[in-house]
């Protein structure tokens, strides 16, 4: 007798493409207040597209504009701030874990991360003195991840988002201005 497959819950194809715009979202491939457009997301039929659209709508992450169609939805200063204190909370927690549990080879992947200046300077749009700031704040973690410090990779970590935190609201300003065709000077 042979055993019975195993059954495997099909996902449609609006879901699919839903939860792969909803991932490039979360990780940045479209920035906060980015244009959509349909035809070029991704290979399949454009009615799966806006109906994936309507679903991400439905949960706050695409706002539809007139005139322009569907955006990633800017996010404002009370969400921007919300997320600031998790990431300080959170990115604290885990410098301070990783110090004390990471592999030597888990340790290298981290050097070989922040040898890369466009990892760590990507995001510094409007201060000029920030990307070098950013580096050198990053490289103190690192040091500190190395020598298995878990408290100063945790201060480190918390000092580095909280500038961060300090810098968004003017970052914030200029993304919004030129999602909306504006200058932020």
């Amino acid at each position: 007798m042979s055993a019975s497959p195993r059954v495997i819950p099909s996902y449609s194809l609006r879901h699919r493409v839903a939860e792969t715009l909803r991932e490039a979202i979360a990780t940045g491939r479209f920035r906060t207040g980015e244009r959509l457009l349909e035809g070029e997301l991704t290979g399949v039929d454009r009615t799966c597209v806006r109906e994936a659209l309507r679903q991400l709508e439905s949960e706050g992450l695409v706002t539809s504009m007139p005139n322009r169609g569907p955006i990633v939805t800017p996010i404002g200063l009370a969400e921007g701030r919300d997320i600031y204190d998790v990431r300080i909370m959170l990115e604290g927690l885990a410098a301070r874990l990783f110090a004390t549990r990471a592999t030597p080879a888990q340790l290298e992947d981290v050097a070989a991360t922040v040898a890369e200046p466009e990892s760590i300077c990507s995001a510094a749009l409007t201060d000029p003195t920030r990307p070098r700031a950013r580096m050198v704040e990053v490289h103190a973690i690192l040091a500190a991840l190395h020598a298995r410090d878990e408290e100063s990779a945790s201060v480190g970590c918390t000092m580095h988002v909280r500038r961060s935190a300090a810098a968004a609201p003017a970052e914030l300003e200029h993304v919004q201005a030129a999602a909306s065709g504006g200058s932020s000077t």
